[in-house]
């Protein structure tokens, strides 16, 4: 919409799959938004806005989707998923595939990224100076990564028919463990750039041209882990004396 001297355009997005999974646990959120403004503040000078933002929501199983499927495809047709058919007591598997093995058993990745970018550009062209022409250009990118793994220790089984017991197989992901990956990028542009030409008697032709650009990269990462001695996915819990903290991290400028 808009007028003679101002335009403008915004939309606004929403996406929410379940994924491949019954338990919903590989689905995928997205909200989006975009959005520009034209003016023409002035005879010579005129305006351009430009923004769009993105947020991204990913979570998966501790055991990811592919690994999920393609366990479904290689184990033996003769293991089943849970011992004596008890969905309490998860089967224990030769192949260390579990297909069953879904978020509230084996923990989870949850993957979130923001991203912002915008800019404005203005362009000058007075009509006093025939030839004349400036303008200037600049904008801003921001990119939040934040990657969780919560890996959950989890009991498998096998079923002894003649005492009728379950008994305990192997421990997967022992000790449990939270691992948290973070990664911001930013960027900055500058651009500016004045022009003039002259045409002299109506042959010669004289044209000059002065540019400028600035450009700022800036990154840093970080990665923090935790072993547990309890199953609670919070780095604040556990016992100190047991559990293993480590966290390292880096920060660049270009």
């Amino acid at each position: 919409g808009g007028s003679e001297k101002i335009k403008y355009y915004t939309s606004l997005g929403y996406l929410d799959e379940m994924g491949l999974l019954k338990s919903g646990d590989d689905s995928y959120k997205k909200y989006n938004y975009r959005s520009s403004v034209t003016a023409q503040i002035s005879d010579a000078l005129s305006a351009t806005f430009n923004s769009d933002g993105m947020w991204e929501d990913h979570p998966e199983a501790g055991l990811p989707t592919w690994n999920i499927l393609m366990g479904a495809n290689v184990i033996f047709p003769t293991t089943k998923p849970f011992a004596n058919d008890n969905p309490v007591y998860l089967q224990q598997s030769v192949d260390f595939v579990y297909p069953f093995a879904n978020a509230d058993i084996a923990g989870y990745y949850d993957t979130k990224t923001k991203t912002f970018q915008s800019n404005l550009a203005l362009d000058y062209k007075p009509k006093y100076i025939p030839g004349f022409t400036a303008n200037i250009y600049g904008s801003f990118m921001n990119v939040d990564y934040q990657k969780d793994h919560w890996s959950k220790k989890f009991q498998t089984y096998n079923y002894d028919k003649i005492s009728g017991k379950y008994i305990a197989g192997t421990l997967v992901n022992s000790p449990s463990s939270l691992s948290t990956d973070q990664a911001n990028n930013q960027v900055y542009l500058i651009k500016g750039q004045v022009n003039y030409e002259k045409l002299f008697f109506e042959k010669h032709k004289i044209a000059i041209s002065a540019n400028y650009e600035i450009r700022q990269n800036t990154s840093a990462q970080y990665n923090i882990s935790k072993q547990f001695f309890i199953d609670m996915p919070y780095y604040f819990e556990g016992n100190s004396e047991v559990d293993y903290v480590s966290a390292n991290g880096s920060r660049n400028r270009t």
